[in-house]
This record gives structure tokens, sequence and C-alpha cells, in this order.
């Protein structure tokens, strides 16, 4: 069942794999693709985000924010050609979720 404490547990865990990941080079087996994660945040305590640029094409960024609300997780994922704010996206989906 989830409780507040399981998605805090969670976004944490998370934080932690991010943290490790940051730097490094994120590929796609078979293929050309790669991506630098350049940037990992916690803007705030319930959110965590991450910024990965296409090596080929460094200004198209893949944008990822995790957020927690109560027992809710919310992980938002978007491909931009500059910065948008997925941090944005998730608390608008926080904000509609009941309390």
């Amino acid at each position: 069942m989830a409780t507040p404490q399981v998605a805090t547990n969670l976004l944490e865990s998370a934080r932690q794999d991010w943290q490790t990941c940051r730097g490094q080079t994120w590929k796609v087996d078979g293929t050309p693709e790669a991506w630098d994660i350049t940037e990992i945040g916690a803007p705030a305590p319930n959110v965590l985000t991450a910024v990965a640029e296409y090596s080929p094409a460094p200004e198209l960024k893949r944008l990822r924010a995790m957020a927690v609300k109560d027992a809710y997780v919310v992980d938002v994922e978007a491909l931009a050609l500059n910065d948008i704010d997925v941090q944005a996206f998730a608390q608008q989906i926080l904000d509609r979720l009941p309390n």
C-alpha cells in the first residue's frame, strides 16, 4: 500500500541513484545515441530534477523532474530544444491531486 513514507523513500532512493549519474554518459545499446547527464538538482525537499544533453547536438535536452505529495509520486520527462521548467509541470500535476 502506498503511503507518504513509501513515496518519500522512493524519492530519496532516486536522489541517491541520480547523484551517481551526474557527469556520466547514458548510451542506447546498438545505436549512436548518447546523452551526457549534466545536472542533478533538488530545488525543494520534495522535488528532484535532472538535465541530460544529446551528445551530437547539446541544444537538445532531456529534462526530468520527480516530485512527491503525500503518497503520490509524479515523474515528468520532456525533450526540448531549450530549457523548460519540468519542475513546474510536476508541481501542476501535484496541485491537482487530493490531499
